[in-house]
């Protein structure tokens, strides 16, 4: 098994993801909701609403980004694993959400799933 460094610097890795599905979610909603597949809307107040709502989705990414981090740079392992761990379940709901609005998409969330638990685990040094 790697050394719990690797298992860390594989969770920090890993931990940027977020961040890079947010900053556009956040910055230009429009623009990352039709990446996404998802409709806009058609009325102007609609359309505020899903431009809300996305911030809303960039910002917690941010910031579920900026903590794993901060929990990798100041060497909290047990924050950075279970926080590792914990991001799968909002992969999980991320992916069934997609899977109701649009009938599918949910492997684009999901396919996150084995990397999060298991790079967690590693960072927990549960896998030796």
């Amino acid at each position: 098994m790697p050394p719990p460094q690797v298992w860390s610097n594989a969770g920090c890795v890993l931990s940027l993801a977020p961040m890079a599905f947010g900053l556009p979610a956040l910055f230009t909603p429009e623009k990352a909701l039709a990446g996404y597949g998802l409709p806009l809307g058609k009325t102007p107040q609609d359309q505020a609403l899903a431009r809300g709502v996305f911030r809303m989705y960039g910002v917690r990414n941010v910031v579920i980004s900026l903590t794993l981090l901060t929990a990798w740079y100041r060497g909290h392992r047990e924050t950075q694993g279970v926080g590792l761990m914990l991001g799968a379940l909002m992969a999980l709901v991320d992916g069934l959400v997609f899977k109701d609005i649009l009938g599918g998409g949910e492997w684009e969330h999901w396919g996150f799933l084995p990397f999060l638990v298991g790079i967690g685990a590693g960072v927990l040094g549960w896998l030796g």
